[in-house]
């Protein structure tokens, strides 16, 4: 598991679907690490508790995720995603209290 801290710069739209083992919810959202150079990660999650908790976060929220990174085959290829395990929220933080670069 890995840990990473960052600013919220989008929330990912929520899909659902319908499999053998019932009803599923995926969603997410992509934060932008503080440090210079900044990385951006987009993180995954399924279940509706982990969604409802992302929906109550605000763009520019600073927040502490921590993370699993998983791979999967599907058709020959291979993908990767990294899966949210928990999420910290830290404090406020607007575009206007930004350094300027």
């Amino acid at each position: 598991m890995a840990q990473i801290s960052g600013k919220v710069i989008a929330i990912l739209p929520v899909v659902s679907g319908e499999s053998e083992r019932g009803e599923w919810y995926r969603g997410g959202m992509v934060i932008e690490t503080i440090e210079t150079p900044s990385v951006k990660l987009a993180l995954s999650t399924f279940g509706k508790r982990r969604i409802e908790q992302i929906d109550q976060l605000t763009l520019g929220e600073i927040v502490v995720v921590r993370y699993s990174v998983e791979s999967r085959e599907y058709m020959g290829r291979w993908y990767t995603e990294a899966i949210i395990t928990n999420i910290l929220t830290t404090a406020k933080h607007s575009a206007s209290n930004q350094p300027s670069n």
